[in-house]
């Protein structure tokens, strides 16, 4: 099975999310935080998720129907109830809508990767349903290892339409940016706070753009 990783702009777009146990409620804390109008089906919501539908933060019914399927796009199943997953399946995939199913990735369509969140930095792990406790275990990992760039790819934002607006020949300017992302002292110097020596290294590296008399690294 073949699967392309991509990022999906969610924001103010519409998902179904059937259940919202312990999984689901991951899924629906990942929705939420991509912007997205959630419809959550679930007979017996919990006070937080009570709570969430009584704010207007997202849409709450008590019981799955084919009708709702015109909610979205995008359907997660999280729930234990088999027999209402297959019923799922089978109505969003004749309408060719994108399904997630959870702990069953021959019902989906796509999966979730494990997500690494080092805004804008953002690592995704996958295993194509092979092993999504490696993915987890993998993705803890790398947010402990990659923490640093985090904070690199922060500043290479702000640095980058500084540099595209300088007068450079396009090598010079390309070879700026490579050395910036491959410099392995600047994470290091920016997770440690150490930023006079940060901007040593910075003011080297683009030597030839002039950056504004107030620019800081954070």
């Amino acid at each position: 099975m073949g699967f392309l990783t991509i990022n999906l702009n969610f924001t103010g777009r519409p998902a179904l999310l059937v259940g919202a146990g312990a999984v689901g409620k991951r899924k629906l804390a990942a929705l939420l935080e991509a912007g997205a109008a959630v419809t959550v089906v679930e007979p017996k919501p919990d006070p937080a998720v009570s709570e969430m539908a009584q704010s207007g933060l997202i849409r709450l019914v008590p019981e799955f129907s084919d009708s709702l399927l015109e909610s979205g796009p995008v359907v997660f199943v999280a729930t234990d109830d088999s027999e209402l997953s297959r019923q799922i399946a089978r109505a969003a995939g004749a309408q060719g809508l994108l399904l997630n199913v959870a702990d069953c990735p021959r019902e989906c369509n796509f999966l979730m990767p494990a997500i690494v969140d080092l805004s804008p930095l953002r690592l995704a792990v996958t295993t194509e349903g092979a092993s999504p406790a490696l993915a987890a275990h993998l993705a803890a990992d790398f947010r402990v290892r990659y923490l640093g760039h985090g904070l690199l790819a922060k500043l290479l934002g702000r640095l980058r339409p500084l540099i595209l607006e300088a007068d450079l020949d396009p090598n010079i300017r390309s070879g700026i940016f490579k050395a910036l992302a491959a410099n392995g002292q600047l994470p290091e110097l920016l997770l440690a706070n150490r930023l006079a020596e940060a901007t040593e290294i910075v003011g080297l590296l683009i030597e030839p753009v002039k950056l504004p008399g107030d620019f800081s690294l954070v």
